[in-house]
This record gives C-alpha cells, sequence and structure tokens, in this order.
C-alpha cells in the first residue's frame, strides 16, 4: 500500500513531477530504502547497471591528476544517487590539436585530456539505478567530481542491465495455470496454491525465485 501526502502533511491521490512529496510504504523498513533507489511498477522494473556507456565532456582535471586514463576513480552524482566509480575504458576522444587547432577525433586512445569529448565506459562498484538520455533524461544525465570540484558532465547512451529477472517472469508462470470450476490448478493438477506459494517475488534482488520451504513441511533429523 502506498500514500502520498502534500508539503502540508495533507493526503493527495497524485503528485505531478516537480513537487516535493511524502510517501509512506507498506512492508518496506527503514534500511531497506536508500539514496538512490527509485519507485516504479512492479510490472515495469526500473533498469538497474553496474557497467554503462556515455558520452562525456571532460572539463578542467585537478593539476595533481590531469590525465583521465583507465583505472581512474571519481564521484559520480546520478540523480540523487552518488558514489566512486571507475573508468573502464575510452572508445574514442575527440581534442584540439596543439599544432593546427582543430577538433581531431582519435578511436583506441589510453588517455584524455581535459576539454575534450569522450565516449567511455564506466563501471560502479554496485548496481544503480539509471537510464538511458534518450529514454529518460532525469536519470540519464551525471556529473563527475573530483577534489571537490566538477570534472566532467555525462549522457548515458547505453549499458548492460544488472538483473534480468523480473515480476514478469513471475506473471508468465503463473499464466499456466488454469482455473476448473471453483478450484484454480496447474498443468500438472496441482492446487494453484501451491504454484503461487512456489513462486516468490524477491524485492531485494527484483527476481521471481523459489519460496523456502515452510518450516512444518521441513523433516526434522531423525524422522522416519
Amino acid at each position: 500500500m502506498l500514500s502520498i501526502l502534500d508539503s502540508k502533511n495533507q493526503p493527495v491521490r497524485y503528485a505531478r513531477p516537480g513537487e516535493n512529496v511524502q510517501v509512506k510504504l507498506s512492508y518496506v523498513d527503514d534500511d531497506q530504502v536508500q539514496k538512490g533507489d527509485v519507485l516504479c511498477p512492479r510490472d515495469l522494473m526500473m533498469p538497474t547497471s553496474s557497467l554503462f556507456e556515455a558520452e562525456l565532456d571532460l572539463l578542467d582535471l585537478p593539476g595533481s591528476r590531469a590525465i583521465f586514463s583507465r583505472g581512474y576513480m571519481c564521484m559520480i552524482h546520478l540523480h540523487t544517487y552518488s558514489d566512486q566509480i571507475t573508468l573502464k575504458d575510452i572508445v574514442w576522444t575527440i581534442e584540439k590539436d596543439p599544432q593546427t587547432g582543430e577538433m581531431k577525433k582519435k578511436e583506441g586512445v589510453k588517455f584524455a585530456r581535459g576539454n575534450s569529448k569522450n565516449l567511455v565506459r564506466i563501471a560502479t562498484y554496485s548496481p544503480i539505478a539509471l537510464e538511458k538520455l534518450s529514454d529518460l533524461a532525469a536519470l540519464g544525465r551525471f556529473t563527475l567530481r573530483d577534489e571537490g570540484k566538477t570534472i566532467a558532465i555525462g549522457r548515458i547512451t547505453r549499458y548492460i542491465p544488472a538483473k534480468k529477472g523480473s515480476v514478469s517472469q513471475l506473471a508468465k508462470k503463473l499464466e499456466s495455470t488454469v482455473k476448473i470450476g471453483s478450484a484454480a490448478v496447474g498443468q500438472d493438477n496441482a492446487p494453484m496454491k501451491d504454484k503461487v506459494e512456489a513462486v516468490v517475488f524477491n524485492m531485494e534482488t527484483g527476481e521471481a525465485e523459489q519460496a523456502a520451504a515452510k518450516l512444518d513441511q521441513i523433516e526434522e533429523e531423525g524422522d522416519d
């Protein structure tokens, strides 16, 4: 169950983008809600990833770290999420040629300098909720910060999903059940109640999985 309170602490039926509200959730403990979490429908799960590709506009880099190369570590700020990331690879970079002053694109480079445009791959330490800029701009833009200053502005172009399981898989499993009279049974004639209990949705992993055996169904040692 979910309820929404407006800025005056009054219950409202809905909220629009940009409004500040309080959201109350049932069946969720305080320690299960972390900064960077995103509310979404169970049948349309928010994508998460720990490896994504992005167009990156490098700004002025810190004097002590003037080269942006593989293994570079700094802080990412994406919607409300912030944590340390690692640069995995630079696909290409576009920077000014010091001799001609023209912008040149170089592929397969090992490092990039400040004031350049790049296509990079970034790894996070844990999966984060994100989207491609083309699909949802608010969850597709980010900044990188190092030594107290913003060093880059990024736009997510693609990502590798961290989790492939979803509630839709659970729904497909339950679609195989049919109802006979007032009793619901599966294709193997087992009661539908047993079918539902056999598969549960794990809210922490975001996947459908087998339910743990009930205590009264576990045989104790020594039982015949």
